[in-house]
């Protein structure tokens, strides 16, 4: 009986040891998973648990090394397309206008400024008019009307130093003078004895060059009788209305030509006896 009862209590003390060793290590066992379960070892979501181990601080997990995490891609590195290459490039050459331009002219040459003309001056000398004869005729002959046309002929000379215009209208006057020295009678009009070239229309002038000389012919038509007889000298004029100084290269020059006065030696007597 003694014996008996040794058996069943050690049988008894046998199993007490066995279920405290058991209770200890599930103790173990449910700290170990507590730990697991802390660190989210079985988080069922891979992608949370991919999105929660990016967003928190990078740590090695307790059951794999720093190593191992980093050999082990993520899933989302799995999932994720490579970024696409960039194209090559090419450098397009300008295109070349079709349209060239011609080049620029030279610069013009600038033409020398011409030098002003010399200044002219009015003439040294004088102008020279001199009757050379005078000549009478009836007028209207046949009739006994007892009047004259007296006929004036002279020389125009240029005795000054540059070219001297004169209209062809305008001839110097001669006069009649009586005994007291006063005019009674005037030509009416006249004629230079120079005419242009044949064909060619008169110019309205003529030019006297410096001691050039030209003639002309005064009339005086239908004169009294007594009015001649009283007349004891002829002579010309001492200028003309229209004497200009030419210069026909350049211009004409209005200047107050200087005329030789007439005296005794260059009047001519009168020779009319009616």
């Amino acid at each position: 009986m003694t014996s008996g009862g040794t058996k069943e209590e050690g049988g008894t003390e046998g199993k007490g040891s066995w279920l405290a060793f058991g209770a200890m290590v599930a103790a173990v066992i449910a700290v170990a998973v507590l730990a697991l379960w802390a660190t989210g070892y079985w988080d069922k979501d891979p992608a949370s648990s991919a999105g929660s181990a990016q967003s928190s601080s990078p740590r090695p997990s307790a059951s794999k090394s720093p190593a191992a995490a980093k050999a082990t891609p993520s899933p989302s590195a799995k999932t994720a397309k490579p970024s696409p290459k960039p194209l090559p490039t090419r450098s397009v050459p300008p295109q070349k206008s079709a349209y060239i331009p011609p080049p620029a002219p030279p610069p013009a040459a600038q033409p020398e400024p011409e030098p002003w003309p010399p200044a002219k001056e009015c003439p040294v000398g004088q102008i020279t008019a001199r009757l050379t004869s005078v000549d009478f005729t009836e007028s209207l002959p046949g009739y006994g009307m007892g009047y004259v046309t007296v006929t004036g002929r002279g020389v125009l000379t240029n005795g000054t130093n540059v070219p001297v215009t004169f209209p062809e209208y305008d001839i110097p006057n001669f006069y009649g003078l009586d005994e007291r020295g006063q005019s009674s009678v005037i030509e009416l009009y006249g004629t230079f004895d120079r005419v242009p070239p044949p064909g060619q229309p008169s110019t309205g002038y003529i030019v006297l060059g410096p001691g050039e000389s030209v003639g002309y012919t005064a009339t005086a038509e239908n004169e009294f009788l007594e009015t001649l007889t009283e007349v004891k000298y002829w002579h010309s004029s001492n200028g003309l209305a229209s004497t200009l100084i030419s210069f026909p290269d350049e211009y004409i020059l209005d200047c107050s030509v200087p005329y030789e006065t007439p005296d005794a030696s260059m009047s001519i007597p009168n020779t009319f006896t009616g």
